[in-house]
């Protein structure tokens, strides 16, 4: 593990070198971590009363969601591992906007930021369950308007399309990103998603009808998205709540930028997708239900990102036009064990 500290004025670069086999990782990562999941897993009587997504407690059910034996073996390092850690850390629950942002601290790094993360999962997972599933909170500090934490994982999906990803949105989400706005209807957003799930035919829909357990995922991404944001969230957040439910997940595997009117000339998206999910419901779109879909290794879906007949489409597009909030550039990869596997990129990067 690589990363680095401000120190006397100066930046240093830190390397943390260690083996499966070192009584420090057993100590403060593989037994903790162990322990709680076993507290969830039947086998313990789940003392702990948590919600798994992904039943690693069952092997036989395991081959049963997926039989191709490699898919299997990459979802489950994705579980237990902590491929995604970023060369900044972790946040600390605790940390104010204004040391993460502007003074770099209140980060964990290296090993001790593989510790921190496992001893606030309870916390974590206690925030998100206690609005779960169908509690409400304000939509904003300006606007008490009631809101369904869904609608978080929906405003992430928008923003994406509204920067660029319009065909992306279009396919996920099976209606159009017009220029009138997110809110289809003036649908009050206690109702949104029903209203989406019930009246529009796209990838999203098919997640929510064809796998119970989407709605889990969905209502973390949510939750993040409304208390902590799309970008700052999955950056510093998301791996807590995802990990905390037993999700596996990939904080950065679809990167994309899209024009800006500023000397910069681009912005960047980092996308968080997710892993682990029943091939029955992935067949029909391997197969094209939706359109052209890509699924990743380990039976993993990028609610931004997956839709590429939609991202071949915004990449016509913003070749043709290149100009704001057109795409650049977009790729899917599957970063593992300190490599980058590209599983599809189009456009220019930089």
């Amino acid at each position: 593990m690589r990363y680095w500290i401000k120190k006397e004025g100066r930046y240093a670069l830190i390397e943390e070198k260690y083996k499966p086999t070192d009584e420090i990782i057993w100590e403060k990562v593989i037994i903790p971590q162990w322990n709680y999941y076993w507290e969830s897993f039947p086998q313990s009587g789940n003392v702990s009363k948590r919600v798994i997504v992904f039943p690693v407690y069952n092997s036989t059910l395991l081959k049963q969601l997926i039989p191709n034996e490699n898919d299997l073996k990459i979802a489950l390092m994705i579980f237990w591992g902590f491929n995604d850690l970023r060369s900044q850390g972790v946040a600390d629950l605790n940390a104010s906007w204004t040391e993460l942002l502007y003074e770099g601290k209140g980060f964990h790094r290296g090993l001790d930021a593989m510790a921190y993360t496992i001893q606030v999962l309870p916390e974590v997972y206690n925030r998100v369950m206690s609005l779960y599933p169908n509690k409400t909170v304000p939509f904003s500090k300006y606007n008490p308007e009631p809101m369904d934490i869904r609608f978080g994982y929906y405003s992430w999906i928008y923003d994406r399309g509204w920067h660029g990803l319009r065909n992306m949105f279009k396919q996920f989400m099976g209606f159009s990103l017009t220029n009138s706005g997110f809110f289809v209807d003036r649908i009050p957003l206690t109702e949104f998603h029903k209203y989406v799930v019930q009246n529009y035919d796209g990838i999203n829909t098919y997640l929510f009808k064809n796998f119970e357990k989407y709605d889990i995922i969905a209502f973390v991404i949510g939750y993040n998205v409304h208390f902590f944001g799309p970008e700052l969230g999955q950056d510093y957040f998301w791996r807590y709540a995802l990990k905390a439910f037993g999700i596996p997940s990939l904080f950065d595997s679809f990167f994309g930028e899209h024009y800006i009117n500023a000397p910069a000339r681009y912005a960047v998206m980092e996308d968080t997708c997710v892993f682990g999910l029943p091939e029955n419901v992935l067949k029909p779109l391997r197969e094209g239900k939706y359109g052209k879909v890509l699924i990743l290794p380990g039976n993993g879906i990028c609610p931004v990102g997956s839709a590429i007949e939609g991202i071949e489409k915004d990449m016509e597009y913003g070749n043709k036009y290149p100009v704001y909030p057109n795409l650049k550039y977009a790729e899917i990869a599957l970063p593992l064990r300190g490599y980058r596997i590209y599983l599809f990129e189009i456009g220019n990067k930089g």
